[in-house]
């Protein structure tokens, strides 16, 4: 007797097979590079809709003119060259992705032929996409090909491929270089600006009018260029996808494909990291089975550090497979390790150095003010309860060269009127006349001002700094 789970999952695999709108489209094959037209993109969906999924070999698929008209919407009379054009053009055509789990390299179409009698073109695939296309049991995305094929622009064609494959994530994002090498772009469209407009937003606008599913988008830099972007998938509330009889099919198989590998912490951890460069979650559980999840962290932190440091990476997740599985690399990070444990201490020192310091100079700052304060008050009380002290300072005013030019402005200030209440005034005025001030008092009273408790106590906790206030 079978297996109920997997009797299930055939069963739904073939409703979809037999189903004329629902194809199953491997997420390899999503995220490929190639560079077709709408209409070659358009035969080539509705060929992978035709697939016999359960099969262990490509058919031939054939289709006839009028289908030709249907999904292509050409309406001209000279259908039949116009499509000997298109499909020799298709058979030109490449497919190419390096990812985890293998490589894709070959064209598209191996040949095509044309009945007269029957009006019907057949056409065989590549037998090297025979793995991508056929017995799929993990990683496809289920696709209803009336959501693909009512789009004029390939790049919504596109797009709308990768929002349906990260449909149940919300999110998906792909590095601006990765992106317009996956949809085939070479060197047009050099500038992002380009890009943006004639790429991005052209089949951001079309989704957002057509289709069930599209998308916003948020810009990532480095520096003054964009490096990164982060797509948000939409749900279009006023458009929906017609419905059928096989939809419950078509949620075992998509519920099969997602529940591949259990959901837990590490794997979505690290697949935020790397998995918008391809690693799949069947990769990382297996990272996670062999390595410690810190390691593992350890070794993509390095990888990126490199990258950002300049060095050309081409396979990221290859190059994080290399390093995992040499073992000396684990010394080279252990002496990473090391260096930078030596220069956290560094670093830890040398700010708790530069604290101390500022903290010192704030008490060596505050000390001085205080002191400041100190003798100017004393020096107050001085001409305040003195007079002896107040001629003394009128007379050094009146006959000092250095002292004239502070002393013609206290003159002018009070219009010529000198008392000991107006130069106490004027202390708080004029820094330079009150440095004058404190100068010639302290000259003729260094004994009543530096010797007092208050002065004597505050030299000695300044002596402790290393500090004179004399």
């Amino acid at each position: 007797m079978g297996n109920k789970k997997t009797d299930k999952v055939a069963n739904a695999m073939a409703a979809v097979s037999n189903s004329p709108f629902k194809l199953v489209k491997s997420n390899p094959v999503i995220n490929a590079r190639y560079d077709l037209s709408t209409i070659q993109v358009k035969i080539l969906l509705h060929m992978i809709s035709k697939i016999d999924h359960t099969k262990d070999r490509l058919d031939t698929i054939t289709i006839s003119v009028q289908e030709f008209k249907k999904i292509t919407g050409i309406s001209t009379t000279a259908i039949y060259s116009r499509i000997n054009i298109e499909l020799d053009n298709f058979l030109k055509k490449t497919i190419y992705n390096k990812f985890d789990g293998g490589l894709i390299n070959t064209t598209i179409i191996a040949g095509y032929t044309y009945n007269n009698g029957l009006g019907k073109f057949n056409i065989d695939f590549s037998p090297t996409l025979t793995p991508y296309l056929l017995q799929l049991k993990t990683n496809f995305t289920v696709i209803d090909i009336r959501s693909l094929l009512q789009l004029k622009s390939i790049y919504a064609i596109r797009f709308y491929e990768f929002c349906k494959e990260s449909e149940r994530l919300g999110t998906f994002k792909f590095e601006v270089e990765k992106l317009k090498d996956i949809l085939g772009l070479g060197d047009r469209y050099a500038k992002y600006t380009d890009f943006r407009k004639r790429v991005i937003n052209v089949a951001q606008k079309e989704l957002q009018e057509s289709s069930d599913l599209y998308f916003t988008y948020e810009e990532r830099k480095k520096g003054n260029t964009v490096v990164l972007l982060v797509f948000t998938i939409q749900r279009n509330a006023n458009i929906s996808v017609p419905n059928d009889d096989i939809e419950e099919a078509t949620y075992e198989l998509i519920k099969e494909s997602k529940k591949s590998i259990p959901e837990n912490k590490e794997v979505t951890e690290i697949l935020k990291l790397v998995g918008e460069y391809g690693a799949s979650e069947e990769l990382i559980q297996k990272w996670l089975k062999a390595y410690p999840l810190e390691k593992i962290k350890e070794t993509i932190a390095y990888v990126f550090a490199e990258a950002k440091g300049g060095k050309l990476i081409r396979n990221v997740v290859g190059y994080i497979i290399q390093l995992l599985e040499d073992e000396k690399f684990a010394e080279i990070l252990k002496e990473k390790e090391t260096r930078q444990k030596e220069e956290r201490e560094k670093k830890k020192k040398a700010h708790l150095e530069k604290a101390r310091e500022e903290g010192l100079n704030m008490n060596v700052f505050n000390l001085k003010k205080k002191y400041h304060i100190y003798c100017q008050n004393r020096i107050i009380e001085l001409l305040k309860t003195d007079s002896n002290c107040y001629q003394f300072v009128v007379s050094k005013l009146s006959t000092s060269l250095e002292t004239q030019f502070a002393f013609e402005s206290f003159k002018k200030h009070f219009q010529d009127v000198v008392s000991a209440e107006n130069i106490i005034q004027y202390l708080d005025i004029n820094p330079s006349f009150n440095g004058a001030i404190i100068s010639i008092v302290e000259s003729a009273y260094k004994q009543q001002i530096h010797a007092s408790s208050e002065a004597i106590a505050l030299q000695k906790e300044a002596k402790k700094i290393g500090i004179n206030l004399l």
